[in-house]
């Protein structure tokens, strides 16, 4: 039997360790919680940094691994591709191109290099003059962190100032991105790219928490079947000119982009599926299964056959946040599904036990839940159904549940 090493135990890791041992893989998990999502589906659960490069080498050479991966998060690509050069294992990007997609200094230089259009920015170090030919509102933000952790938006030199040191604080490399802010709205791109040639898959919007307008907490990830439709030849051509200018061939890529009246700024992309089950809502939506598409692109060709004519006019994935507080119980999700049948789909990113301490990354939601319809009327009627009956209690009964 082989055995895969699979870096980072989060929700979406579920389905990516169900289909390698489907393939008759021993899976090994390293992740640094004590109990993550996909913990209980591996055969082994070894407690480390997906990020520690050295010691995910030690390990793949004591278990003889045949395969290191990762999908749906960023950081670790560093540590696959590493670890798989130096083994001479499968990896669908080399070590030089995953640099480039995990330290953002080193992607919008390719961005300047390519003439992809992307924000005006300069690269500070610690202790670095602040530029001043920068246009406020400015936003900060590590150049190699995971999630969203770190990214700030200001508006003075003050504000920035203290951004920076957040910043720097979450770096790996202790470097930070300072870019002009981009008005409009931001879209994720899913793509798969196949012998070199870009696909556009699926185009949603990422709406941002209201609570907080100094962060980019996504808060819904929504998909408008006539949006796509309008902007899918100007995203193609992106896509087209981000796998030339890495040199990327068959894989997956997410773009992610500002849309202001039609000019199109690209704010960072990664050779991954997107986190947040992006891979379910795909699937739900085109029929693709793009987690399908990246794994079989590691150890065996793939294509990819656009499903357009049966997709939803609205789909939605909502992301449940929460106060802080250890998590106890999980109530309403099973009701919603399957008897009363308002959503389609949920997902738990955190385990009981876990505790919240804070609602500003990514990786801070506890829960998600997906959505169709046939109308906006209805998808807003179904979210807010759902959130009148999803309940995240303490131990004490107390509903954690953020509803704003």
């Amino acid at each position: 039997m082989k055995t895969a090493i699979v870096l980072g135990g989060t929700h979406d890791h579920i389905t990516l360790i169900q289909k390698i041992k489907n393939l008759d893989y021993r899976t090994i998990l390293v992740d640094y919680f004590d109990n993550p999502p996909a913990a209980e589906y591996a055969d082994i659960h070894i407690k480390e940094s997906a990020l520690d490069e050295e010691k995910v080498l030690e390990l793949a050479i004591q278990f003889k691994a045949d395969l290191v991966i990762a999908t749906c998060i960023d950081q670790p690509l560093l540590t696959v591709a590493s670890v798989s050069e130096k083994l001479n294992l499968p990896c669908h990007i080399n070590y030089e191109t995953a640099l480039a997609l995990t330290n953002k200094t080193k992607m919008k230089a390719r961005f300047v290099e390519f003439d992809i259009s992307t924000s005006k920015f300069v690269i500070l170090k610690p202790n670095e003059k602040i530029p001043i030919d920068l246009k406020y509102p400015l936003v900060v933000k590590p150049a190699d962190s995971n999630s969203s952790k770190g990214i700030k938006k200001v508006w003075n030199e003050a504000e920035l100032e203290l951004a920076l040191i957040e910043a720097f604080d979450a770096s790996r490399s202790k470097n930070a991105i300072v870019e002009e802010f981009q008005e409009g709205e931001e879209f994720s791109i899913d793509v798969a790219v196949s012998n070199g040639k870009a696909e556009v898959i699926m185009i949603s919007s990422n709406v941002k928490s209201k609570i907080d307008e100094t962060r980019f907490t996504i808060t819904e990830s929504l998909y408008v079947q006539s949006t796509e439709v309008k902007l899918k030849d100007a995203v193609q051509e992106i896509a087209q000119k981000i796998a030339i200018a890495f040199g990327l061939k068959d894989c997956p890529i997410l773009i992610q982009l500002i849309n202001n009246n039609g000019y199109l700024s690209v704010i960072e992309f990664s050779a991954r599926i997107g986190g947040g089950s992006k891979h379910h809502f795909i699937k739900h939506i085109t029929k693709i299964d793009l987690l399908d598409f990246f794994l079989k692109n590691v150890i065996g060709k793939s294509n990819i056959e656009d499903e357009r004519l049966t997709r939803p006019e609205f789909g939605l994935i909502k992301y449940i946040y929460c106060n802080n507080g250890k998590i106890a119980k999980f109530n309403g999700f099973e009701e919603l599904k399957n008897e009363i049948h308002i959503i389609d789909d949920y997902f738990f990113y955190k385990t009981l036990g876990m505790t919240i301490n804070g609602h500003n990354a990514s990786s801070d939601r506890p829960a998600g839940i997906l959505i169709t319809a046939s109308n906006e009327v209805e998808l807003k009627s179904k979210m807010e159904k759902s959130l009148s009956k999803i309940e995240i209690l303490d131990s004490e009964e107390r509903n954690l549940l953020l509803k704003n």
